[in-house]
């Protein structure tokens, strides 16, 4: 089990930021705003324009995008949407060459109630897998980020998804709901008493909900053991959104064997952000310390390759590996026998399909001249090798050998 992790405030943010030649982030202009659905949404109430749901897409310049991707769901207690939580963060997120949706879901302040907003944040998953290419986006590398209730609507599509409808006229449908990471800040996770936003529930269930619907979307007892690895943080005495909910969020994550990392810092008003409306024109250590330290998990989560048709225990054991300390760095040595080929990498833990030589983890391999890692574990025949020093990344079906001293 990895670790909850309680930081101190204000520690020097170590990232570099890729938006300019100045080391600052650049301001990012939208490419396109999509609507969800062609023509009325489901459960419409009119044709103005809270009425349709939209998705505004952010893109870094061609030569730095990554391939993940985050669907961003701005807070705002269900009854408004927080621009530095949405645009904000999409040029944050840009600026480390991650395609970014900011999301306008329908709100409880204009007559909506659950799962409108739901629907809402699971049809913007499926449609940015749908048109993964025409964005230079990986379908297994989408994940969701919300702040507050926003955070609570991420929490909602972690916790309640599904794959899709296979027979299904809309192509859209077809799509998996699940994102495959998430990004929560200072978030409402529960509708209950005594952890509760109550201007939140009542947007989002109206003045009496029934228990049953409250317990549902009380996110913390919705965790198990697919629930995507996720990266937590807020603030001990905000004083808005009880850190109970963090705390209960990650326990739920904990108790269900998933990983994630949790950050509490002792002071700070609700609503923080990034510590500035937008990113632009700044360097990283002018950001919040939580910034930095997500980017370092994000490179540990998102950065995914050729992972489909691989068991879900295998990715979800490379999951957990890609979140941890990476080993040591090895010695250059020669190589000799194979341990298997590769089948794809999470983060920094290529997968590899297991030879017929039995191999144990602490052994050192190598796929190309310089390139090192160690195995680090062994499950239903699969060998999970990190990385250690990172000369080329092998592609499917090389051969992954061992070193010797």
């Amino acid at each position: 089990m990895l670790p909850i992790l309680i930081t101190a405030l204000l520690l020097a943010s170590p990232a570099a930021a890729q938006g300019s030649t100045d080391g600052s982030f650049a301001a990012v202009a939208p490419t396109a705003v999509l609507r969800l659905w062609e023509g009325d949404a489901p459960g419409a109430l009119g044709d103005g324009e809270h009425d349709v749901p939209t998705l505004t897409v952010f893109q870094p310049p061609a030569e730095r995008r990554t391939g993940a991707a985050v669907v961003v769901f701005p807070g705002g207690g269900y009854g408004g949407l927080a621009g530095h939580e949405g645009q904000g963060y999409a040029e944050w997120l840009c600026g480390y060459g991650v395609t970014a949706f900011v999301l306008r879901y329908r709100l409880g302040s204009k007559g909506y109630r659950h799962p409108v907003m739901w629907n809402d944040a699971s049809r913007a998953v499926r449609l940015v897998r749908a048109r993964a290419e025409e964005w230079g986006v990986d379908g297994n590398r989408v994940g969701v980020m919300g702040s507050s209730a926003g955070g609570h609507l991420a929490s909602t599509i972690l916790t309640h998804w599904d794959r899709g409808a296979a027979d299904a006229e809309d192509a859209v449908e077809r799509q998996s709901s699940r994102p495959d990471f998430g990004i929560l800040c200072y978030p409402v996770i529960s509708m209950r008493e005594p952890l509760v936003h109550r201007g939140s529930r009542r947007n989002l269930l109206g003045d009496e909900p029934a228990p049953e619907l409250v317990d549902l979307l009380s996110n913390q007892d919705q965790t198990d053991a697919e629930t995507p690895p996720t990266f937590l943080w807020h603030t001990a005495d905000d004083p808005v959104v009880k850190v109970g909910n963090a705390y209960a969020f990650a326990d739920g994550l904990a108790g269900a064997g998933v990983p994630h990392e949790l950050h509490v810092y002792p002071a700070g008003r609700h609503g923080l952000g990034l510590g500035a409306r937008s990113p632009a024109g700044r360097a990283p250590d002018e950001l919040l310390d939580w910034t930095s330290r997500c980017v370092v998990w994000l490179a540990g989560v998102a950065d995914r390759r050729h992972v489909d048709g691989l068991p879900v225990a295998v990715v979800q054991r490379a999951e957990r590996w890609a979140v941890a300390l990476p080993p040591a760095p090895t010695v250059e040595t020669s190589s000799s026998p194979s341990i298997g080929t590769v089948r794809g990498q999470v983060g920094h833990v290529l997968v590899v399909e297991a030879g017929e030589r039995p191999v144990e983890p602490g052994t050192e391999c190598s796929w190309a001249e310089g390139a090192r890692g160690t195995v680090v574990d062994v499950v239903d025949g699969h060998v999970l090798v990190a990385i250690t020093v990172r000369a080329s990344l092998p592609e499917p079906g090389a051969e992954v050998v061992r070193v010797r001293r």
